[in-house]
């Protein structure tokens, strides 16, 4: 028995778990050994006084429970099962399960109460952790999908407060920001504080008082801050009045960063102390606050891509996505409105049908060459859907996928109709410009403003001043002494030095003869070449001025003229009434006043009315200043006046018509006298009137003897009115001096003579070409000249305009800041180029001209240029078409050129107009790129939102770059747990290429791994943060061996590769490497590794150095997220196997569940347990996993013998890697060769200094571990160990059990003889009930260790009898009353025998209640129905049954069908209805 109890103690010490008996009736207490241990307490200090050790070992928080639940026993005979606290004599606390049940004595009284409490202070250590992770873990779950759904950062920062105190627990949560003016952080956001302020100080961190406080350490270093208790924390002394005030204890502060800077914290604070002490919580608080920046980054560059797609929406040009089929994928509203579409008619349609028919070729031609080159910009026209058709220019970018394939074209359309307009203007105006200059009426001058000194002057101001030009330039008005007030010019100077203008200003001008005339000025500030000049337009105002004078004279003379004059004269209102004279009273017959108020449609004749107010309508409307016509008037007596009448519309200062003064001239006789010459003129009048000239014959005089015309307004005045009288005094003036010349001239010689001259009429001035040709009758001398006169004002007028349009030409050609050349297509060499082509291209004009272009290697590809030719002689002309110029440095530019064939006196040239696009390309360059990248970035973040583990994220940032940079392989790796590799987690090397490479050296590429034991490349790029790039032939082949020489290979491949180094160097093309070390906080965590065929630039560097640090933000992001999930799993499994190791003692089954938890939470390929076999001292094989071989199993090794021997021995944990396969020294070498395993790790398994086996695991290729992973397996060690341990103390303990037990029932079968042997009336009895009370029972549905305990009752049923006195027991005669009662005792006493008995207690239902009937009339207690134990009910039907059949000394027995009967009798009565119908059934199968 002393060995039992030893091995009893030996279990409870290996579960944690001690027993105790605790006697109610003497409130003490007995405690086995391990119950000392647990509760810290010495075995002579402890007398069993329960109160007392509860006041002195139990927590006090915990008293009250733990009294209660004593009273609830004591009171109620009800113990629960209960969790408390013991507080241990140094200090520690230990928390235990304390669980207990009741025991009775035979009167069924509860005498003692018996239990076992079980040390489960890691248990929940580890569930407080678990609940603390999940607590975290929720909350985080909870911020990421509010990430999700909210885009308002104060929405989100308020969120972030309330969902930390709902799901994690926590007492307050809230968010500051930094006020970078002030230095403040001020609360934006909180929750679970119940104030309408904020209670505590507002932290500054310019203020040395918050110097050492949480969150100005957060915001200094952007790095998480912990303090255990808030309460005592030195560094929050500035606000721990206030803090004390509130539950608040343990502190973590998180910083907020957005665009690469911390911009605020997050602050949590917890009621516990030291709540986030454990790394793993760390980890998770540090991911929050990565995944809340993260989400700040992500609102930043949702309101860029709103922005973005705003302006696709209201972008004033029409935007259209083409599918690589030619079809609208979609379009902004702009492109559908411009076509006359709705944005759904849009879809799907053609675009090359919204062409004109014969541009689509072209336009064909365009698309192709754009998805060729990546983008083109051309112009054409396009058909609305109403069929107008109008210009565009189409700007056109292919956009393809990483491996090439078009995926659709940006199409930008820009209405051009409006620059076609004005580009036709400008074209008209540059012919006419270039002769306004110089024919301008209005004097023209153009000077320096610095220096006032003429820069260039027209004709006009020339004749104005009487200067010459070659006077005037170069000199100022002082100089020339033009001003006779030079006042005057000096207030000009200084209202146009302060911006101001001189219009419409008088001055008078001193002539280079001295004459002084009157001018009328207007002056502006203007620039030329970028100089400022003064603009002078003058206008000589002096006969103006003479004849506002001679008007003033001659209105006093008017009244007198109108009154007297020879010829009629009226005034005519606009409504028609007239006031006369008396020439015209006197010309109708009527007196003055007779004529006063009439109309002058009383007076005319009717049918030529209408014909006087068609005459006066274009005057009325301000076309003509005077009408003139021939009409007829009624005399008094009614004949017809035939009158040729002039008017003219007299209107006041605003315009405003206010009556016609006419002349009227009596024509009646001179109309009669024509009419007789009208027939014979009738002719010549028809052939004259043909045509458009004027027809005269002159005397020598000059005189008018006739004149032909066909329109008689080409007439100075009427007709009649020029008979008689002299041309040359008509016209007056030098011109009529020079015809007064020419005439006696022509005359005399005979010969014809062209006059060209200028008239003004109506304010308008004409020229006309006048032809002089002598008249010859025979051989007489010529009297007479025909005249012919002929209008060419229009000639002189394009005259004009072609010279305006050179001068004007002239100066935009100069001026222009587009570089323009005129290129000779009959010698190829160029005629002229203006300084924006020179300051282009490097080249002066004297350089160039009449060389031919490409003499200067001014293309960067001259087969642009012939292909641009080529485009223009087809189309006529080239537009917007992009090409590489080269400037004589030598430096490239970006030009955007247009060609048009031109004629420049008379011989055909290519006009070129040039513009420097450099710095747009680059802008637009810029813009591709960082949109490139902006996209790169939002495609992690969506990853990363997505939930994509850390391999999908470097997958995607791999193949973002590469496609990114258009770089050949993108290369991501990351730094191993330990520091001690590079591993290599993203590639995007081609796989036609990678099979390439794979053919070469035989077998396939494997994993990289790249030790950092040692000085390389790699090793370089890690130290130097602003990475760097490699172009160098050499120093890229010497890091690509070094690639080759440290990465971990097996040997038989070094030697393969190391050949094919060259070859796989020049197979991958590489020119450039770029690489650039991720980095976080000066933490280098990995590294990006770029190859191109290309070249890097330095802004390359720059741009992969941005990406890399927002980069680098998910990856830890990321890997603190797996990290914590992995901790969070690790935890999970350790308690799963916990769980089966104390809820399961099969050996194999936690082995089971251990192995397979392993290989899933350390990622490793397969592990196995080789358990120390204690008789052998032989380390065998018991269980395994992941292998692909059966040889593990054959395992079996001395101790000191192989790796797993070795560890054994040494009992430490042993790492071997080795790329060529591990050696296990002569062990299990085909094992290791078989499976490929290239690493290995052994851990001993060892349980309280005893040494059980050996953990192995093996994986195929580097693991790389961290610390953290190493722990996680050593602890798998240990629970091996105990899981070993406890199995192997079960079997001994069941071993020893079985014995004991055996021992047991060989003492109860012997007892049973035993009372066989005395009642000699019953031998047998005792085994004869017991096997058929087992068949019935296990009928009922007993299970097997109900069984056993039925088995025991039944051999005992009887054992009370030996309490019962031989004389009753063995009376031969019926009992008396007394003796019955004596006899009715001896249940009792088989209960009295049996209760003391642990082991027999559970038997003690049939000895002790078999006598029980079902009606309640049985003994001893007197029992009814169910209250009857069930396996006494059973018992007493097999009991009676075998009575009936056995002989008695009173009867004999009774046969089957009589036993039968009375059974079936006494159902319901004495026996259990349902035992008994089974019962039936059972005996009679037999």
């Amino acid at each position: 028995m002393r060995e039992n109890q030893a091995m009893l103690n030996m279990a409870e010490e290996g579960a944690g778990m001690g027993s105790w008996r605790w006697d109610l009736a003497t409130r003490k207490v007995i405690w086995s050994e391990q119950m000392y241990r647990l509760f810290g307490v010495e075995t002579e200090d402890f007398n069993g006084d329960v109160d007392r050790i509860i006041a002195e070992r139990v927590h006090p928080d915990d008293i009250a429970a733990v009294q209660e639940s004593n009273r609830k026993v004591l009171e109620e005979a009800n113990p629960l099962p209960l969790s408390y606290r013991i507080c241990l004599p140094d200090g520690k606390e230990r928390t235990v399960w304390a669980q207990g049940r009741l025991v009775a004595n035979e009167l069924d009284t509860t005498v003692a109460l018996v239990g076992y409490v079980q040390d489960i202070t890691e248990r929940v250590r580890s569930e407080r952790t678990i609940l603390q992770m999940q607590r975290l873990y929720a909350t985080l779950s909870q911020v990421n999908q509010t990430i999700v759904r909210v885009q308002d950062p104060l929405e989100l920062y308020r969120s972030i407060c309330h969902l930390a105190v709902k799901f994690g627990g926590f007492a307050l949560a809230w968010v500051g920001l930094l006020d970078e003016t002030s230095g403040d952080i001020l609360p934006v956001a909180a929750s679970g504080l119940d104030v309408d302020h904020w209670p505590f100080p507002i932290v500054n961190l310019n203020d040395e008082l918050f110097a050492h406080h949480l969150t100005t350490l957060t915001i200094r270093t952007s790095s998480l801050q912990i303090s255990e208790d808030v309460q005592s924390d030195p560094r929050l002394a500035a606000m721990q009045a206030t803090l004390r005030q509130y539950p608040f204890h343990a502190a973590a502060t998180v910083p907020l960063n957005k665009g690469g800077r911390t911009v605020g914290v997050l602050s949590i604070l917890s009621s516990e102390v030291g709540f986030f002490k454990a790394h793993e919580e760390q980890l998770l608080l540090e991911e929050m606050g990565m995944d809340i920046s993260f989400a700040l980054n992500s609102i930043e560059s949702e309101k860029i891509k709103r922005q973005w797609a705003d302006a696709f929406e209201h972008c004033a040009h029409g935007i259209a996505i083409e599918l690589p089929s030619g079809r609208i994928l979609t379009c902004n509203p702009a492109f559908a409105s411009r076509q006359g579409y709705t944005l759904d008619e849009v879809a799907s349609k053609p675009i090359l049908e919204m062409y004109v028919p014969e541009e689509r070729e072209h336009v064909r031609d365009w698309i192709e060459e754009a998805d060729r080159s990546g983008h083109v910009q051309y112009q054409a026209r396009m058909v609305r859907k109403d069929g107008h058709i109008y210009p565009v220019q189409m700007d056109v970018v292919s956009v393809r996928d990483e491996s090439g394939n078009l995926l659709y074209r940006v199409e930008t359309q820009q209405d051009i109709t409006a620059r076609r307009r004005a580009e036709q203007i400008q074209r008209e105006m540059e012919l006419r410009f270039s002769k306004i200059f110089q024919a301008s009426p209005v004097a023209i001058n153009i000077f320096w403003l610095s220096d006032n000194r003429s820069l260039d002057v027209n004709d006009a101001f020339l004749e104005m001043t009487g200067y010459s030009r070659a006077e005037v330039l170069g000199q100022t008005a002082d100089d020339l002494n033009l001003f006779v007030d030079a006042e005057t010019r000096i207030n000009w100077m200084e209202k146009l030095r302060a911006g101001q203008r001189v219009i419409n200003q008088d001055a008078r001008i001193r002539r280079k003869n001295g004459e002084i005339r009157n001018a009328l000025a207007s002056l502006d500030r203007i620039e030329i070449n970028g100089e400022p000049m003064i603009l002078v337009l003058a206008t000589d105002i002096t006969e103006r001025k003479r004849a506002e004078q001679a008007l003033l004279d001659s209105e006093e003379k008017f009244k007198y003229i109108f009154d007297h004059s020879p010829i009629g004269k009226s005034i005519t209102t606009l409504d028609g009434q007239l006031s006369v004279n008396q020439t015209f009273a006197d010309m109708l017959g009527y007196s003055i006043e007779e004529v006063q108020g009439r109309t002058w449609q009383e007076l005319t004749h009717p049918e030529d009315v209408e014909l006087n107010l068609q005459a006066l309508d274009p005057v009325l409307a301000g076309k003509k200043e005077t009408a003139r016509l021939v009409k007829r008037y009624l005399h008094r007596d009614g004949s017809i006046v035939w009158v040729d009448l002039s008017t003219s519309l007299r209107r006041d200062s605003d315009g405003e018509p206010l009556y016609f003064i006419s002349a009227i001239v009596n024509i009646t006789e001179r109309r009669q006298a024509e009419d007789a010459l009208m027939e014979s003129e009738r002719q010549l009048r028809a052939l004259v009137t043909s045509l458009d000239d004027i027809v005269c014959e002159l005397d020598e005089r000059g005189v008018y003897r006739n004149i032909w015309a066909a329109d008689e307004n080409l007439l100075l005045r009427p007709r009649a009115q020029l008979l008689g009288r002299s041309m040359p005094e008509i016209l007056g003036g030098e011109i009529g001096r020079l015809f007064e010349e020419t005439i006696p001239r022509v005359l005399s010689s005979g010969t014809p003579e062209n006059i060209e001259y200028p008239l003004k009429i109506m304010e308008s001035e004409y020229w006309f070409l006048a032809r002089i040709n002598p008249i010859k009758f025979g051989s007489e001398a010529p009297h007479t000249v025909s005249l012919l006169v002929r209008d060419i004002t229009d000639r002189k007028a394009a005259e004009e305009a072609r010279r305006a349009s050179e001068a004007r030409f002239a100066t935009v050609f100069n001026s222009s800041p587009m570089a323009i050349a005129i290129t000779g297509i009959r010698d190829n060499c160029l005629m002229d180029v203006n300084p924006a082509w020179q300051a282009i291209t490097g080249w002066t004009r004297d350089e160039v001209i009449g060389h031919p272009p490409d003499k200067f290697n001014l293309w960067v590809d001259p087969s642009e240029r012939e292909r641009m030719i080529k485009t223009m002689f087809d189309k006529g002309m080239v537009q917007g078409f992009e090409m590489r110029g080269r400037k004589k440095s030598g430096e490239t530019v970006n030009l955007l050129m247009s060609t048009e064939l031109i004629m420049v006196a008379g011989e055909q040239c290519i006009l070129s107009v040039a513009q420097d696009i450099t710095e747009r390309k680059r802008t637009e360059q810029e813009i591709q790129k960082r949109n490139a990248d902006l996209l790169l970035i939002n495609d992690l973040n969506e990853v990363v939102n997505r939930g994509k583990d850390l391999n999908s994220i470097l997958e995607v940032l791999a193949r973002g770059v590469r496609n990114t940079f258009t770089a050949q392989d993108t290369t991501v790796y990351l730094l191993s747990p330990d520091g001690q590799y590079l591993e290599m987690q993203g590639s995007t090397l081609p796989k036609q290429m990678a099979g390439q490479i794979e053919k070469m050296i035989g077998m396939p590429i494997p994993r990289i791994h790249i030790p950092l034991s040692r000085a390389t490349c790699f090793t370089q790029l890690l130290s130097d943060p602003q990475g760097r790039i490699v172009s160098d032939p050499n120093e890229i082949l010497q890091w690509v061996r070094e690639f080759a020489e440290t990465t971990f290979l097996p040997k038989v491949l070094y030697s393969t590769v190391l050949k094919l180094i060259e070859p796989i160097y020049r197979l991958l093309g590489i020119r450039s490497i770029l690489s650039v070390p991720l980095i976080s906080s000066d933490q280098i965590i990995g590294l990006i590794d770029i190859t191109s065929k290309g070249e890097f630039t330095a802004e390359d560097l720059e741009r992969v150095r941005t990406i890399s640090r927002q980069v680098t933000a998910a990856i830890l992001r990321k890997q603190a997220e797996e990290r914590a999930q992995l901790q969070l799993r690790r935890l999970r499994a350790l308690n799963e196997i916990d769980r089966v190791i104390n809820a399961s003692l099969d050996m194999h089954l936690s082995l089971d569940i251990l192995l397979s938890e392993m290989l899933s939470e350390l990622n490793v390929d397969a592990a196995s347990v080789l358990l120390l076999n204690p008789v052998s001292q032989m380390l065998e094989y018991v269980d395994g996993k992941g292998f692909h071989t059966p040889q593990i199993k054959y395992s079996r090794m001395r101790i000191g013998e192989g790796l797993a021997g070795q560890v054994g021995l040494e009992r430490k944990p042993l790492h071997i890697f080795s790329p060529d396969g591990v050696d296990d020294r002569n062990k299990r070498a085909e094992l290791f060769r078989n499976e490929k395993f290239v690493e290995y790790y052994g851990v001993p398994l060892v349980s309280k200094g005893v040494l059980k086996g050996v953990l192995e695991i093996f994986h195929r290729s580097p693991l790389s571990p961290d610390p953290s992973w190493s722990k996680f397996l050593e602890t798998l060690g240990e629970q091996a160990a105990i899981a070993v341990n406890n199995a192997q103390l079960f079997e001994e303990i069941q071993r020893y059990n079985l014995e004991l037990v055996t021992a047991y029932d060989a003492t109860i079968a012997g007892w049973s003889r035993a009372l066989d042997l005395r009642d000699k009336e019953t031998e047998g009895h005792s085994q004869r009930v017991t096997e058929l009370t087992l068949q019935l029972a296990q009928r009922m549905g007993m299970n097997e260790i109900e069984l056993q305990y039925v088995r025991r009752g039944s051999l005992l049923h009887d054992i009370g009898k030996l309490g019962v006195p031989d004389h009753i027991l063995f009376k031969p005669d019926k009992f008396t009353e007394e003796e019955w009662e004596v006899m009715r005792r001896h249940p009792v006493y088989a209960h009295e025998m049996l209760l003391p008995i642990d082991y027999l207690r559970p038997a003690i239902d049939i000895p002790y209640c078999h006598h029980e009937k079902w009606d309640g009339t049985g003994y001893p207690r007197g029992l009814k129905g169910d209250q009857i134990p069930l396996a006494a009910r059973i018992f007493a039907v097999v009991d009676v049954w075998d009575a009936l059949r056995s002989d008695r000394p009173y009867r004999p027995g009774w046969s089957p069908e009589q036993a039968h009967a009375y059974i079936v009798e006494q159902s319901g009565k004495h026996f259990d209805p349902k035992v008994v119908e089974v019962f039936l059934e059972l005996i009679g199968e037999a």
